[in-house]
C-alpha cells in the first residue's frame, strides 16, 4: 500500500522470496498503477502453472490486462501463458503476437523469453484453429522462433524441432515453409549499444 511504485515492487518480490504470495494478492496487484508492478505480478504468475488446476484462474486473471497500455506488461502475459496449449490463452496474447510481428524489439524479447522451449510455444501455437490461416504476421512469427532456436544449436531443441515439423499436416504445409524459412535465413541478434569501459 506503500505510495512509493519502488517500495511496492520491493514488497511484491519480498512476498515471493518469503513464499507468501498468493493468487488473490496477485490478483489484486494486476491493477497497481505502475506498469513494473503489473508486469511483476504477471511474471509470478508463472509460478502456478504447474497446478493445472489454477491454470484456467491464471488465464482469465491474465486476459483483464491483456490490453494493458505497457510492451512490458503485455510481453510477460505472453511469457506467462505461451506454452499454454488452449484456445483461451491463444486469445489472450493473439493481439501482443500479432503486434510483436512488427516489433522487432518486442518479438526478441518474447522469444528469448522462451528460450531452450521454443519448440513448446510454436506446437502450443500451431495447435490452435486459428493457425491453419497463413497470414503473413504468422509466417514471420514462425520463421523468427525458429530462426532463434537454430541459432542456439542446442541439439536436443532441435530434435524436437524435425519431430514438430514431422507433425505438421500436409494441407498446412506453409507452416512447414515458414519455419523452414526461419532457420535457413535466422534473425540476426539485435545490436547492443556498447558503452566505453569506466
Amino acid at each position: 500500500s506503500s505510495d512509493s511504485h519502488l517500495g511496492r515492487l520491493h514488497a511484491l518480490w519480498t512476498l515471493e522470496g518469503l513464499g507468501r504470495l498468493d493468487p488473490e494478492f496477485l490478483y489484486e496487484t494486476l491493477s497497481d498503477a505502475d506498469p513494473n508492478v503489473r508486469a511483476s505480478a504477471a511474471t509470478l504468475y508463472r509460478r502456478y502453472l504447474a497446478m493445472e488446476s489454477m491454470v484456467s484462474t491464471i488465464v482469465r486473471d491474465l486476459s483483464e490486462i491483456a490490453d494493458d497500455e505497457n510492451k512490458l506488461v503485455r510481453m510477460q502475459i505472453v511469457l506467462a501463458l505461451g506454452l499454454i496449449d488452449s484456445t483461451s490463452a491463444e486469445q489472450v496474447i493473439e493481439p501482443t503476437l500479432r503486434a510483436a510481428a512488427d516489433d522487432e524489439q518486442l518479438l526478441t524479447g518474447i522469444l528469448s523469453g522462451f528460450a531452450g522451449k521454443e519448440t513448446e510455444f510454436l506446437t502450443a501455437r500451431l495447435s490452435q484453429p486459428n493457425w491453419k490461416s497463413p497470414e503473413p504476421w504468422r509466417r514471420k512469427l514462425l520463421g523468427q522462433a525458429a530462426g532463434v532456436m537454430w541459432r542456439q544449436r542446442d541439439p536436443v531443441a532441435i530434435l524436437r524441432f524435425c519431430y514438430l515439423l514431422d507433425a505438421i499436416p500436409e494441407e498446412q504445409s506453409w507452416q512447414t515453409v515458414a519455419l523452414l524459412e526461419g532457420i535457413k535465413d535466422p534473425p540476426r541478434p539485435l545490436r547492443r549499444r556498447r558503452f566505453p569501459p569506466p
